[in-house]
């Protein structure tokens, strides 16, 4: 897990105004110094978990197109890194309609991931003895299917009294 950071043309990251067209990214790649740090994916340009550094220079490269920087909360960046005053609530900007809207947007997320997911059950039991790949003897303590946004969870206590908590996907889980 970790925190993004996004270009925005107009609005909020998520809005499809906001979306960069792949022609769009490789005019935005042959006009700058593009770090490497940067990615590009289903129309957003982003940064996972920026340094202060990383935030100054996007700030800097978002300011030369007019464009912004907003975290996934919202919250915008100035050019020296920190943060602007948060905004009000996008419901209470917006009334009614942002509230539907927002609701539209989750109901929207929800049903994706409840999409991806399907099939994906827990292989795993309570009471599983589990190992990881620098950690053994781990015994599966709790599971939940509805956790973590519909991805699940996989709660798993360590001989070293350690509880650690895994995605029913893309963990590194074997039975011992």
């Amino acid at each position: 897990m970790g925190y993004n950071l996004y270009l925005v043309k107009e609005g909020s990251w998520h809005d499809e105004a906001s979306a960069f067209s792949t022609a769009e990214w490789t005019d935005l790649q042959q006009g700058h110094e593009v770090p490497d740090w940067l990615w590009y994916s289903d129309g957003r340009v982003g940064v996972k978990n920026p340094t202060q550094e990383q935030i100054r220079i996007f700030v800097r490269l978002a300011g030369s197109r007019g464009w912004l920087v907003r975290g996934e909360e919202g919250e915008c960046y100035r050019e020296d890194g920190t943060q602007e005053e948060k905004d009000a609530p996008t419901a209470q900007r917006h009334g009614l309609v942002g509230r539907l809207l927002g609701a539209i947007r989750t109901a929207g997320v929800k049903r994706r991931t409840s999409r991806s997911m399907q099939g994906s059950g827990c292989p795993f039991r309570v009471g599983d003895r589990v190992r990881t790949l620098f950690r053994s003897g781990g015994v599966v303590v709790s599971v939940d299917g509805g956790a973590n946004r519909g991805l699940g969870s996989i709660r798993v206590e360590f001989p070293d009294g350690a509880q650690v908590s895994f995605p029913f996907v893309g963990h590194d889980l074997q039975k011992e």
